[in-house]
């Protein structure tokens, strides 16, 4: 397995027999392995996202970022956490993540301008106050969403002068789509100032916990 990297983690029991041998298996679960490639970063990590996609349609799957290599102290620490490991794949089941951005508009940043001086920085203060509430109103329908779809929420915002809130949510894979569709809608009607991306579903990328021996 010289060179090989980790796609990520399912239960032993639960890996599909014609891919038995893409697997080693650490107790209850078993670390499903990627070929080495030498292609550049970028084919790398489009190769890493569509081998995780193809796992994540045959088994409950905990993906592991790209770039992990297969080496004997990884596979001892998956080991040793495997357990904890099995409780988050059986969590992830018939689950999966949407992504969700919500920015300052880039003509927003350009209102007030051409009034200058202290016309500008007060026009510039308002415009900035205005995109923070609309933050922590996103925030806030984003909890409420999720506690209705019984979903998982991952939420962080930039640190000013940075107007930037990003989200992932674990979510039932039924009802993503209406989910994606109803958060679409309702946080681009916050603000004229803001703009939301909801992408996805996704593999749970954002909720993986495989952890690296240091």
């Amino acid at each position: 397995m010289n060179g090989h990297h980790l796609l990520g983690l399912l239960a032993t029991e639960h890996v599909p027999a014609d891919l038995a041998d893409q697997v080693i298996t650490c107790g209850p679960v078993a670390a499903a392995v990627g070929c080495p490639s030498q292609a550049g970063a970028t084919r790398q990590g489009l190769d890493h996202h569509a081998a995780v996609v193809a796992w994540c349609r045959r088994a409950a799957f905990l993906p592991a970022r790209a770039g992990i290599p297969i080496a004997p102290e990884l596979l001892r620490a998956i080991a040793q956490s495997a357990w904890c490991y099995r409780s988050t794949i059986e969590h992830l089941e018939g689950r999966v993540e949407i992504s969700v951005d919500v920015e300052r508009r880039d003509r927003a940043r350009q209102d007030g301008v051409a009034g200058g001086g202290r016309a500008y920085l007060r026009a510039a203060a308002l415009d900035l106050n205005a995109c923070e509430v609309g933050l922590a109103t996103a925030a806030s329908l984003l909890a409420m969403y999720a506690e209705r779809a019984n979903a998982d929420l991952n939420a962080r915002t930039a640190p000013l002068p940075a107007v930037r809130l990003r989200a992932s949510i674990l979510v039932p894979r039924a009802t993503a789509p209406r989910l994606a569709q109803q958060l679409d809608g309702v946080l681009n009607a916050i603000s004229a100032r803001l703009v939301c991306r909801v992408t996805g579903p996704w593999p749970p990328y954002s909720f993986s916990t495989i952890r690296e021996p240091t």
